[in-house]
């Protein structure tokens, strides 16, 4: 028997589009295969900081999981984004349609096996996200198999114990992550088989507008400039180009670089040494040294 496994959904009223589409990718084209098991949310599956959801947004998730609940068992990890306190959520209601759930972590039974299921960092996830009220070595030793929400990047930290990461890219944090996943799960083995969200918005990285131009609507795609001059080279296209695109954003990596400067300045580098060696190497145009400049 298949259980489904879903990470962090994030839906909110811009992204309704493309969770329609990723549903009928991972439920609703094969929903047969999951009559009798498991759906599983492994948290966060709105998207909001004000505990004030729009409504369209609720409908979604409500029409998403009235339908689940008719032929599945439905459990929903309770995440941050849909808490008020420890044991209160915006998505109290969904224990009136069945819904078994669980806030920030606990335990399900699938088959015989003991899963624990959590919306929270790890000791090792990326060390500005650490936890070390989470250890990965004893949770794995302690349960059958372990999935956990929150970190949006996929990782597998062993054979038993995996982090799904969220089935859309939200922001452009997110642009090296690849392809988000869902997993399917035997009830008998716990083996798991892990799908790409093939109908997920891709995100992308490009470095010129002929490249962004490539690309189609359904793209979120962010546009990098190495320098000031090449960004103010196009900086009156811009506003054309971004009504192309499904989510678009300008980065200034230049900016970064002057950044990576002042912090290597607090090492005990000396300022006028490295500033200086900065602006003659990556400025050419002596307005724009003396706009950076005043803007440091």
């Amino acid at each position: 028997m298949n259980n489904l496994i879903i990470g962090d959904v994030h839906a909110d009223l811009s992204s309704l589009e493309e969770l329609e589409t990723i549903f009928q990718e991972i439920y609703y084209s094969c929903k047969e295969k999951y009559n009798g098991g498991k759906i599983i949310f492994l948290g966060d599956i709105i998207n909001h900081t004000e505990k004030r959801p729009h409504p369209e947004v609720l409908v979604f998730v409500t029409k998403l999981i009235t339908d689940m609940t008719k032929n599945s068992e439905v459990i929903v990890c309770i995440g941050n984004h849909e808490s008020w306190t420890d044991d209160k959520s915006t998505l109290d209601y969904l224990k009136y349609l069945n819904v078994n759930l669980i806030y920030h972590h606990g335990t399900i039974k699938i088959g015989e096996k003991i899963v624990y299921l959590g919306h929270h960092f790890l000791d090792q996830s990326d060390e500005h996200y650490k936890d070390n009220r989470f250890k990965v070595k004893e949770l794995t030793e302690k349960y059958d198999f372990c999935l956990i929400g929150h970190d949006h990047k996929f990782r597998q930290h062993n054979e038993k114990f995996i982090n799904l990461g969220s089935i859309r890219r939200t922001t452009f944090n997110e642009v090296d992550y690849g392809m988000p996943k869902y997993a399917k799960m035997s009830t008998e083995s716990l083996k798991i088989e892990l799908c790409e969200v093939k109908s997920a918005t891709p995100m992308l990285d490009v470095t010129s507008i002929d490249e962004a131009l490539k690309h189609d609507y359904r793209t979120k795609l962010r546009l990098v400039f190495k320098s000031f001059e090449e960004y103010m080279k196009n900086v009156n296209k811009l506003p054309e180009l971004g009504k192309k695109f499904f989510m678009f954003k300008v980065f200034h990596d230049y900016i970064q670089k002057v950044n990576k400067v002042k912090k290597e300045v607090k090492k005990g580098k000396s300022f006028k040494e490295m500033f200086g060696e900065f602006l003659n190497k990556e400025v050419k145009n002596k307005e724009v040294k003396t706009l950076i400049e005043e803007n440091l």
